[in-house]
Parts: C-alpha cells; structure tokens; sequence
C-alpha cells in the first residue's frame, strides 16, 4: 500500500471568530487545515471590540497575523506548536509588514497564568 503525501503549509488565508462558552480564534491555513484556539490565549484580543477583531492583516506572507487597533501579532507557526511558546512583549520579532526579509523568530501571546521568567 502507498501512502499518499500532502503537502503542507501552514500559512493563513482567512481568519474568523467563534462564540460559545469558550470564544476562539479560528485560522483556515492554506493547505486547507483550519485551526482553532481559545481566544484566551490572545488576551489583547479577548478584549478587543468585535470591529477591533475584524480588521487583521496578513504579513509575511500569511505567516504573520497582525491586528493594527489592538497591536497584537500572532505566529501562525505558535498556533499549531505543540509545547507553548512565550515572548517578552518587547522582543523585536524582525516583522516587516511593507517587505524585506521575513519574520523573526515564532512568537505566541502567553498562555493565560503565564508571565515572562
């Protein structure tokens, strides 16, 4: 039997927003896999307005989710991560929205509890 190869890539391509007991942040990647985390997991988010939260950019290449109103950036990368990734808020992350080289290193709003050590 052979097995069949997909081709993944882990960029996003759209962005929405799910209500419930637990809101979250759904992300559909270009390779058709569509990801959703608690929207706990962005605090700035979890308490931006609903027109705060619609108005996202993709940077770098769909690598980079990027919310203007709210100044948050969010790692496509972190959200499919299988340990939690934390970056002191004041990193320099090496984003160039209007072009150059890509993104730094994967960043992720810190986990709800965790703080910088």
């Amino acid at each position: 039997m052979q097995a069949s190869v997909v081709a993944l890539d882990p960029r996003a391509v759209g962005v929405s927003f799910q209500s419930g007991p637990v809101e979250r942040l759904i992300v559909e990647l270009a390779d058709g896999r569509i990801v959703g985390v608690p929207l706990a997991w962005s605090p700035r988010l979890a308490r931006a307005t609903a027109a705060q939260r619609t108005q996202w950019e993709l940077v770098a290449g769909g690598r980079i989710l990027h919310w203007p109103a709210v100044d948050e950036d969010i790692d496509v990368r972190a959200l499919l991560a299988t340990e939690a990734v934390v970056v002191p808020p004041d990193e320099d992350l090496g984003i160039h929205p209007e072009g150059g080289e890509p993104f730094g290193p994967p960043r992720a709003s810190r986990m709800p509890g965790e703080g910088c050590n």
